[in-house]
């Protein structure tokens, strides 16, 4: 089996009509690509479009916001039919939301702090069935504030997951399949 070289191409590779989620919204564009190719029966999207406290990279709210209305503008039609659930909330806070053993795939692309990246995966791993996928972005090295790579290794340490696979592209995702 050949793998996705990247994320669209993985995309490809879901189920039609699954279940899934995707943490750290930010416009929408890639919501909107997860929307036309997998056509999932629901899809949680979760941002909290919110100036964080103690993030590196903080912007404005006012930029956020912005990227809030981007994302609506972009998400109405299928948020208004009712198969997407937009949750403007804190991962933390939306996962109390989300059942466990609930999703067939989630991708996390929302905080790239290292601390950040783990406490997502923890937070998650447990919302995704057995033998669905875990997945994310920015598995990168090398750039000031991102620990996306040594987040997704550390936790996976201990598993008895799949193997662990990339994208070939140069801001690479990532996903494996849970036990």
């Amino acid at each position: 089996m050949e793998f996705p070289r990247n994320r669209v191409d993985w995309l490809k590779t879901l189920p039609k009509g699954s279940v899934g989620a995707e943490i750290g919204v930010d416009t929408g564009r890639f919501s909107r690509v997860i929307l036309d190719v997998v056509k999932p029966r629901l899809l949680w999207l979760i941002d909290c479009y919110e100036t964080q406290p103690g993030v590196p990279y903080n912007l404005s709210d006012g930029w956020y916001l912005s990227r809030f209305y981007a994302a609506m503008r972009r998400l109405r039609v299928a948020w208004s039919k009712g198969f997407v659930r937009l949750l403007c909330a804190y991962s933390s806070e939306a996962a109390l939301l989300v059942e466990d053993d609930s999703l067939d795939w989630a991708y996390i692309d929302a905080g790239h702090t290292e601390a950040e990246a783990f406490m997502d995966l923890q937070l998650w791993y447990p919302k995704i069935k057995s033998g669905g996928i875990v997945a994310g972005h920015d598995f990168i090295t090398g750039v000031k504030d991102v620990g996306v790579v040594e987040a997704v290794m550390e936790f996976r340490r201990n598993l008895r997951d799949g193997p662990l696979h990339v994208t070939e592209e140069c801001i690479a995702s990532f996903w494996w399949v849970k036990a």
